[in-house]
């Protein structure tokens, strides 16, 4: 086979490998395999690629021969730290330029970092080539080999044959993961495939069993007059922070965030499942409830000495999908099980208390409860019994503990 017919060869494999593989760690999985099989000596393979993400500057799919694949993540506090800025990635990120490295058997000064993990494995030589995409910006794609002497100058010219096409792979995969984390950090990790899956029509939807968690957070209203805005923000960061924590460790999703409150659910589809959502919801509330306290250890703990919280939660059958304007959706629950566990939270500040459940919910729970009375609520049609579970709520005095009691 001549020169020009491997590379043709390797050039469309890598356009027909990249268009069927389901994600850029399967790609560079294959891609590796493959230039081991047509006898390229190299034994490892990463990707560099920046997404959107509050948390994440950057993913990185690592692959090494006879251990396949594993991902990185690399936080956003990483940009200007020194380990990111000592690396052939930030000068291949700035410049557009390959960087190569002749690996030697002893650490010298001012080398690369990773320097350091390539002489552990063995490896004599690492490249790191740019790859440009569309918009005019570079990522990257490195190679390293443990062959005695390195990369051959063949080996090099074969890579840089094939840098287009690898590019036009990772542009289209990095794309459509940038586009699944954005859309998970605003509509939440379970809403975000069926968005962009093309579930995007207001009215597109099904009707899902779950329960249903309210939270509100009290009090917050009463500083915003005393404290900065800065101060403010941070107390709902944090307090947001530990509601999500709490609710998506235990598999539920928040969906969203109505000014302090949080609205999630913990979806089921039989009654063994409804029981395992309900318990795993009453432990996020409890969790929740505890963890809030931490504040008082942040630097937002000056605004927080009359913050407390109240969760609520109910069971019931809503409709999940696209509800809103013509050209601005959401993507929520509606129904009026959301209607209730909602009122249903309105009852932790009247009762002060900071968890309350329905009913229906107690049915489901493997908890003990006290009962704190029968209520009308507004907007319900029948009045609901609301409970408190009775290991994690100190007794209130007086009246809260009358069985029946009426409220508009």
């Amino acid at each position: 086979m001549t020169t020009g017919t491997r590379v043709r060869d390797l050039r469309d494999w890598i356009l027909e490998e990249g268009h069927s593989s389901p994600d850029l760690g399967s790609f560079i999985g294959r891609l590796g395999e493959r230039l081991v099989a047509d006898g390229v000596p190299v034994y490892r393979l990463t990707t560099g690629i920046p997404i959107l993400h509050p948390l994440i500057r950057a993913e990185t799919a690592l692959w090494i021969e006879g251990q396949g694949v594993s991902w990185r993540q690399f936080p956003q506090s990483l940009v200007n730290d020194r380990i990111f800025t000592n690396s052939p990635l930030y000068h291949v990120y700035t410049s557009g330029r390959t960087v190569r490295v002749a690996v030697s058997p002893t650490p010298e000064p001012g080398e690369f970092g990773i320097l350091a993990d390539l002489r552990a494995d063995g490896a004599t030589d690492y490249v790191a080539f740019p790859l440009r995409y569309s918009d005019g910006s570079f990522k990257s794609l490195t190679m390293a080999t443990r062959r005695a002497g390195g990369f051959s100058a063949d080996d090099i010219a074969l890579f840089e044959s094939i840098l287009h096409p690898v590019a036009i792979v990772f542009e289209v995969h990095s794309q459509r993961r940038s586009a699944l984390t954005l859309l998970g950090t605003y509509l939440g990790r379970s809403t975000a495939p069926r968005v962009l899956a093309g579930d995007i029509r207001r009215g597109d939807g099904e009707q899902i069993e779950a329960v249903i968690w309210f939270s509100d957070l009290r009090g917050f209203t009463d500083l915003s007059g005393e404290f900065t805005p800065r101060e403010l923000v941070d107390v709902l960061d944090f307090y947001f922070e530990t509601m999500t924590d709490a609710v998506e460790e235990r598999g539920g999703e928040v969906l969203k965030f109505i000014g302090d409150a949080v609205l999630a659910i913990f979806p089921y589809a039989n009654e063994q499942e409804a029981r395992q959502a309900a318990a795993n919801a009453l432990d996020a509330a409890q969790a929740a409830v505890l963890n809030l306290q931490d504040i008082h250890d942040r630097d937002c703990a000056a605004c927080a000495s009359r913050l407390s919280v109240g969760i609520s939660l109910h069971v019931g059958a809503v409709f999940y999908g696209n509800v809103g304007g013509r050209e601005r959706l959401d993507f929520t629950v509606v129904g009026e099980a959301v209607n209730i566990g909602s009122r249903i939270n309105g009852l932790t500040r009247d009762l002060d208390v900071p968890v309350l459940a329905s009913e229906d919910f107690v049915e489901y729970a493997p908890a003990v409860f006290e009962e704190m009375g029968i209520y009308t609520l507004r907007g319900v049609r029948r009045p609901q019994r609301v409970f408190r579970p009775a290991a994690t709520v100190p007794l209130m005095a007086g009246p809260m503990l009358q069985n029946v009691s009426s409220r508009p």
